[in-house]
Parts: C-alpha cells; structure tokens; sequence
C-alpha cells in the first residue's frame, strides 16, 4: 500500500514502456521502509 509520494507512482507509471512493457529507462527504487509497529527483529543471517 502507498501512504505517501503518490507522485513517484504516478510517474513510474507514466514512463515509456517497450513492445514487452518494459520500461525504456531503467527504473531504480531508492529506499524502502517497512512500519514494524514497535516488534524488534534481529538482523538478517548473511550468506
């Protein structure tokens, strides 16, 4: 669900697409964040 920058959405969706509905331009996320509700969770094991 998106609470906020509706306008990146609206922008990403509106980019030029290919014959297999790719994106012409690369398309980068550049952070994400995740609502824990106050749960601590440990760091993830790296392989």
């Amino acid at each position: 669900m998106v609470t906020e920058g509706m306008d990146v959405v609206d922008r990403i969706v509106s980019t030029p697409t290919d014959y297999n509905d790719r994106p012409r331009n690369e398309q980068r996320i550049k952070a994400v964040t995740a609502e824990t509700f106050g749960v601590e969770y440990p760091e993830p094991v790296k392989f």
